[in-house]
Formats: structure tokens, C-alpha cells, sequence
């Protein structure tokens, strides 16, 4: 589990799932919490069946069809010092906004080193939601240094890479040795030296 700390503020970054057929394409879950308790209530948000249950204990959840996007948004907001926007696709399940140096995207003085990190979880998480709101829903703002979120980004790649080795080893042990086999475990690989680590 990948994690960012600011003060008592934490994010935690969970992938729940990473896909075989396409591992680039993953589930996870993301969790908001004010020392150490979950802050979204559980009772506001789906838990209608299995698929919402998944986010239980204050949690939202998502998919992702690129783990790299994000990754690069937080690298790119670090490296050109402006602001960049990730949000999860296909659904908009959540959306993060990254604006460098300062503490919130509209204060015009600048904080060197600070970082406004926004996490939006679209309202079509909340109980009795039937669509994708476009944008609408609460907000959780947290002002990481830089350090703190070069960490989060090696905590990132390291919970990815995680990830796809228990996918190679499941695939491993669960199939049959076949031509599609082989292709599944080196497509999985391929995934890991986009990371640059074996």
C-alpha cells in the first residue's frame, strides 16, 4: 500500500487488482484519513452489493487503464513546477489535482517546496447516485513537501511492481504451460520495466 502523509493527514493508495490480460489496467482503492480513522462514513457512500463493498472502511474505488498516468502527473507537477490533473479513466471514479508550491490553487503567494494535492472523488460514489456527476463531490486537501511526494511516487511503483509479481506467480501456478501462457508472463514483465526495475 502506497502512502502520503501530511501532518495528521493520510492518503492510502491500495491496488486491489491488477489484470493479466492487459497489466496496465488495475483496481484499486483509496482511503482518506485524519489520524489514522477513515473520514468518508461509510453510511454515505455505495455498499449495495459486492463490487461497492470492496471500498468498506471509509474507502472509494476505482479502475485504471494506465497505473503510469498518475505516476506521471505527480513527476511532471514535480519536475516543470505546474500544475497537472489526473483523473481515473475510463470512469471518473476519482480525480487528483497537484498544484506546486503553495498550500491551495487559488492563493497567489507562493510556498516553495509545498504542494497542493487534491483527491475528488466523483459523487457517483455516494449512496443512492445513479451517474458520474462531471467534477461534483467532497474534496480532501493535503500540503505534502516535495519529498514527501517523490516517497509516495517510489511507493507507488513498488506497490505496482508488487502487484504484477503475485499476478506472474498466480498465472505460474494456475495455467497450463501454453503459448498464451508465455505471452500473459512476458507482457507482465514488460509492465515492470516500464518502471525500470526487475
Amino acid at each position: 500500500m502506497a502512502k502520503l502523509k501530511s501532518n495528521n493527514l493520510e492518503l492510502e493508495f491500495l491496488i486491489t487488482e491488477c489484470l493479466d490480460y492487459d497489466p496496465t489496467e488495475f483496481h484499486f482503492k483509496v482511503t482518506m484519513k485524519w489520524n489514522g480513522i477513515p473520514i468518508l462514513n461509510d453510511k454515505a457512500m455505495k455498499r449495495d452489493n459486492d463490487h461497492w463493498e470492496k471500498g468498506a472502511e471509509g474507502g472509494i474505488i476505482g479502475y485504471e487503464i494506465d497505473y503510469i498516468r498518475l505516476i506521471d502527473a505527480i513527476e511532471k507537477s514535480l519536475e516543470t513546477r505546474e500544475p497537472q490533473f489526473w483523473e481515473a479513466f475510463p470512469d471518473p471514479d476519482v480525480y487528483v489535482s497537484i498544484y506546486p508550491d503553495r498550500s491551495f490553487p487559488y492563493l497567489t503567494e507562493k510556498e516553495r517546496g509545498r504542494f497542493a494535492f487534491i483527491v475528488s472523488p466523483d459523487s457517483y460514489q455516494l449512496k443512492d447516485s445513479d451517474c458520474y456527476e462531471g467534477y461534483e463531490g467532497v474534496s480532501f486537501v493535503m500540503n505534502p513537501t516535495e519529498e514527501e511526494l517523490r516517497q509516495f511516487i517510489e511507493d507507488l511503483k513498488s506497490e505496482h511492481i508488487a502487484k504484477i509479481k503475485e499476478k506472474i506467480a498466480e498465472i505460474t501456478d494456475r495455467l497450463p504451460h501454453s503459448e498464451d501462457k508465455t505471452k500473459r508472463i512476458e507482457l507482465l514483465r514488460k509492465a515492470i520495466e516500464r518502471f525500470g526495475s526487475e
